[in-house]
C-alpha cells in the first residue's frame, strides 16, 4: 500500500530526478505485534503491547 502511494505521488516526475530515486529505495521490515494466546483484548495494557507506537 505504501509503495502504491509513493508510485501515485510520483506520477509525472522525471525518472532522473533525485526525488524519484530516493523514493524508490524505500525498504520495509514488516513486524507484526499480536496478543498472546489468552490475552484479554479488552485490557488496555494488551492494546499497548500490540500497538507500541
Amino acid at each position: 500500500m505504501l509503495m502504491q502511494a509513493v508510485s501515485d505521488a510520483l506520477q509525472g516526475v522525471p525518472s532522473g530526478s533525485g526525488v524519484y530515486s530516493k523514493a524508490t529505495r524505500i525498504r520495509m521490515l514488516p513486524i507484526i505485534f499480536e496478543p498472546e494466546e489468552g490475552d484479554d483484548w479488552l485490557d488496555e495494557t494488551v492494546w499497548h503491547k500490540v500497538n507500541p507506537a
